[in-house]
């Protein structure tokens, strides 16, 4: 009886120090990439973004999309993806638009994926 109430209360420390340590990871990381997309925002604001000027952000986004798909719906994942490949296309054919229209998605998305695993009680449900 008692072996077992100490497994289950090691067991509920784990799960919590593994949650938290999940969500300061992406919550961290989602945040640096918020930060690098409003820089090219605004560059694209201004119709001077390049190619060259993207290509941390896909490097960066690569990298995460592989450790995100370990704790996020593969849905948010997928949608983050294809916009940053949209937003690469745009950028490439110099519609400012069109890659300005991505780039508010993609931030919306960098702010709501980490908040989607966050602990809150409707998430829970």
């Amino acid at each position: 009886m008692i072996r077992s109430i100490v497994l289950a209360i090691i067991t509920l420390v784990l799960v919590v120090a593994i949650g938290t340590i999940e969500v300061v990871f992406i919550r961290n990381s989602y945040e640096k990439l918020k930060d690098d997309l409003m820089k090219i925002d605004m560059l694209t604001e201004a119709e001077a973004v390049t190619d060259e000027d993207f290509r941390p952000i896909l490097e960066y986004w690569a990298k995460l999309k592989e450790r995100s798909e370990l704790f996020i719906n593969h849905n948010d994942t997928t949608e983050f993806n294809m916009r940053v490949e949209e937003c690469k296309a745009y950028i490439h054919g110099k519609d400012y638009q069109g890659a300005k229209t991505q780039l508010s998605v993609l931030i919306f998305l960098a702010d709501y994926i980490p908040e989607s695993i966050s602990p809150h009680f409707e998430n829970i449900l």
